[in-house]
């Protein structure tokens, strides 16, 4: 064994070196960097793992958006889908609401339209009236046939009843080419409205008026076509609800109880054909009732 020496220190001292250890028999050597070598395998397998985690990670990501994408495609084709029911729905619902305006209820047209008509007694004519506007000084202006009033002798005075009813009018003005008449009376009644386009073949109507004298008579029927008349200048519209002398003048109204037609005349010899006067030539006639 060989004992250690002191060193001169460069100072002038001498300083003891650590003595030198010998490796214990049969114990080698530490290879030299083994230590280095440990610690960039742990690194490597550290980055292994690291590496392993993104992997996976991206992976699932991957995946959800793979899902989402398909959730978003199916969200996207559930909205036309619903979008295209809703459209059909509508349609359907339109059309319904169509059917159900020109369903037929004969009591609510009735119901609405009785107190605006009105028998009418001019002479020894007689037929039917009914409420269309407001005169300036707050009376009704009522419509009817020319040819109900135009026996009227020195006087434009009619009677007008209704029920319980007994009212007086008086012929304004009329116009015998279109065989409408205008009266006025001093009293308020309730006003029928008119229809804002013609009826269609086929469409349901309800008659009032007071044939034979008859007060409040209703009865249906359908449009079946409007059609020229021979010896007439307007076209008149054709229908098959029962009508008698005393219900001209009287209104024909659609499944609204909007006044379409004033009745106007029926075929002789036959059943079940009608004729009224368009409304609209009445509005012609008369600025003060459009």
């Amino acid at each position: 064994m060989t004992v250690p020496r002191a060193a001169p220190d460069p100072g002038g001292e001498f300083v003891a070196h650590p003595p030198h250890q010998e490796p214990a028999p049969g114990q080698p050597d530490p290879p030299p960097g083994s230590r280095g070598g440990a610690w960039g395998r742990a690194a490597i397998a550290l980055s292994v793992l690291l590496g392993l985690v993104v992997l996976a990670q991206a992976m699932q990501i991957a995946k959800l958006d793979s899902r989402a994408d398909r959730l978003s495609r199916g969200a996207e084709t559930a909205k036309r889908s619903y979008e295209r029911r809703l459209a059909h729905l509508e349609d359907r619902t339109d059309a319904l609401t169509e059917r159900v305006k020109r369903s037929l209820d004969p009591a609510a047209v009735a119901k609405h339209a009785l107190p605006s008509v009105f028998r009418v007694s001019a002479g020894r004519s007689g037929g039917t009236a009914f409420a269309v506007g407001r005169s300036p000084d707050g009376g009704t202006y009522l419509l009817t046939n020319y040819h109900v009033v135009d026996e009227l002798k020195g006087s434009d005075t009619v009677r007008l009843s209704r029920e319980r009813e007994r009212l007086w009018g008086t012929v304004v003005d009329s116009a015998p080419s279109r065989d409408v008449a205008l009266i006025e009376t001093d009293e308020k009644i309730p006003l029928l409205r008119f229809a804002a386009t013609p009826p269609r073949p086929g469409e349901p109507v309800v008659a009032v008026g007071a044939p034979s004298g008859l007060e409040d008579t209703v009865t249906t029927g359908v449009v079946s076509k409007i059609r020229a008349v021979a010896g007439r200048d307007e076209e008149y519209i054709q229908f098959d609800a029962a009508i008698n002398p005393g219900n001209s003048g009287g209104p024909v109204l659609n499944a609204g109880s909007r006044v379409v037609g004033i009745a106007t005349a029926k075929a002789t010899g036959a059943e079940g054909i009608g004729f009224a006067l368009p409304i609209g030539v009445a509005c012609d006639a008369f600025d003060v009732i459009c």
